[in-house]
């Protein structure tokens, strides 16, 4: 279950669906008062981000954008010009997807989102018809979708088997979710709830969390367990995680279609890390994006 490490025990709100955890809550961990930092370590030229500076200064760019757009009252989505996904560069196939992945089987059932066994998911592979790399294949994203109940699931997404790079993974992941919403009837995309970014091997985004897991002098013993960020609570922190490569298209997502989706926004983040610091390189982990309404303030 997802165990905050300062707050109380909470539960995520999505749309004006308030759903409460199941289990006996545990009680959450102690830890010192969050700690805005004013610079970071070097991530490396190669990064999205050569520090966690720079990589808050990404996502407060960003965020403004999206507040922009939602406070808008005329604002209208932004569809990459003539670029959609079932043309001569992309495929989609989807298959309903039965299984369950112990690793995220039990927080669905936590915020109230169906097994992934009952039905309700679908695979949906995204393919290059010119893949750079031929032993990996054209595979480039393969994701699940409960457009029902309103959750996606980004388990595999590589641009680097995308070799034109027509569209952004934000609009890759719209652009397929509204196409299982189409065949769905009464369904709609704006019952967006959550967005988890699953079993992450990205280096660049496990620094930033590290940055900020330093910050807030979250113990080692605790990177297993769900850590919850807030604007209003860690707002340069947050401005941090915005920034990297595995949330920042969470953000452009929201932006471009926020007429479609209703105008949401994010209303809060959950990590996990899966090993301590010193026992990996890169990965396992999860981030949990809760999804709401856009509230004006």
């Amino acid at each position: 279950m997802f165990i905050p490490v300062s707050g109380t025990l909470s539960c995520f709100v999505f749309l004006s669906v308030v759903r409460s955890m199941t289990g006996t809550p545990t009680p959450p961990v102690a830890v010192p008062a969050p700690t805005d930092i004013t610079s970071g370590s070097d991530f490396g030229e190669d990064d999205a981000c050569d520090e966690y500076y720079d990589c808050a200064i990404n996502g407060e760019d960003s965020w403004q954008k999206l507040q922009t757009t939602l406070q808008n009252p005329a604002s209208t989505d932004n569809w990459p010009d003539g670029h959609q996904l079932y043309n001569d560069y992309y495929t989609l196939d989807t298959a309903p997807y039965t299984a369950v992945d112990n690793s995220i089987a039990q927080d669905l059932l936590n915020h109230g989102f169906s097994a992934m066994d009952s039905g309700k998911y679908t695979e949906a592979t995204v393919s290059s018809e010119h893949p750079i790399d031929p032993i990996s294949g054209p595979v480039a994203f393969q994701n699940l979708f409960n457009t029902e109940e309103g959750v996606i699931i980004a388990n595999y997404n590589y641009n680097r088997f995308d070799l034109y790079r027509k569209l952004h993974w934000s609009e890759i992941i719209y652009q397929t979710y509204l196409e299982l919403v189409k065949r769905q009837p009464g369904q709609s995309v704006t019952n967006l709830r959550a967005i988890v970014r699953h079993n992450l091997a990205n280096d660049h985004t496990l620094r930033v969390l590290w940055t900020g897991y330093d910050a807030r002098k979250i113990p080692i013993k605790n990177y297993p367990l769900w850590v919850k960020w807030t604007e209003a609570e860690q707002k340069y922190l947050w401005q941090g995680l915005l920034g990297t490569d595995n949330v920042r298209g969470v953000v452009w997502l929201l932006n471009d279609h926020a007429q479609a989706l209703g105008k949401k926004t994010i209303m809060e983040i959950w990590t996990r890390i899966g090993l301590p610091r010193e026992e990996q390189s890169a990965g396992p982990v999860d981030i949990w994006i809760g999804i709401g309404p856009y509230a004006r303030t």
